[in-house]
């Protein structure tokens, strides 16, 4: 079961299911006790907004390819510059609609595959 924050956006509970997901496909888990039975169970505290913590940068590398494909974004990418935005905002706002994801997330996943520099 992924628990998610009911009074975030869409576009941050879809990256949230996504980092989730990523957790339970790649790591093993803390156990939880709930009605006598046992579940896996990672909580996220300061340590995982920080992105500094093996399992969450796993986690969200997994979230951004699930929800931004390599293949797809490199499209999408050629797609927007031909239409000559005039700002770099205008350019990942444009791409993050297609996407249905957020600009900051968008940010970061161009920042990532190299499209733009820190």
């Amino acid at each position: 079961m992924i628990g998610i924050n009911s009074r975030h956006s869409p576009k941050r509970q879809r990256f949230t299911i996504a980092h989730e997901l990523g957790h339970w496909l790649l790591h093993d888990g803390k156990p939880l006790i709930v009605d006598q039975s046992v579940m896996m169970i990672n909580k996220r505290d300061d340590l995982s907004s920080q992105a500094t913590n093996l399992e969450e940068i796993e986690a969200n590398g997994f979230a951004a390819e699930l929800l931004m494909p390599r293949t797809l974004m490199m499209e999408a990418i050629r797609r927007q510059l031909s239409f000559g935005h005039s700002s770099r905002e205008e350019f990942v706002t444009a791409i993050a609609k297609e996407f249905d994801v957020s600009v900051d997330a968008m940010g970061f996943r161009l920042m990532n595959l190299g499209v733009f520099s820190n």
